[in-house]
């Protein structure tokens, strides 16, 4: 049977990648799980920024969020802080109304990822045991 230490493979990548994703730097989730390529996240990948950009787009053809001013921020300044810059802060409200989304609409797909990994990590287990005569 898998013990804990086992089944958080990705939720270890998670962690060490919070940090900088709240920075705009998304390399170790993305190259370290791996999302690019990978058809488990295909539809995440292609879904989530489609509707949060629709969404921004919808709130500000309606009033909700102001046009952006056209100043942008440098690469690495954390999501609300770049929010506040290039916005006010109805943008940097938005930027964690987005995150929090994304989060939601990945979150299924890690969890599948995550079993799968799993239970061939079980089986790579199991498979060597039987290797060995244990």
């Amino acid at each position: 049977m898998l013990n804990q230490n086992n089944i958080k493979q990705y939720k270890t990548i998670g962690k060490l990648g919070i940090i900088p994703s709240l920075c705009g730097i998304n390399e170790p989730i993305m190259f370290g799980v791996p999302v690019v390529l990978n058809p488990h996240f295909v539809i995440p990948l292609i879904v989530t920024p489609t509707i949060t950009f629709f969404l921004g787009y919808l709130l500000t053809l309606v009033g909700i969020l102001p046009r952006l001013t056209g100043i942008g921020a440098p690469l690495g300044t954390p999501i609300i802080i770049q929010g506040f810059m290039i916005g006010g802060w109805k943008i940097a409200l938005y930027q964690v109304v987005a995150t929090v989304i994304s989060y939601f609409m990945y979150l299924p797909f890690f969890k599948q990822a995550d079993k799968e990994a799993a239970s061939e990590e079980q089986e790579n287990i199991t498979g060597n045991a039987e290797e060995l005569g244990v």
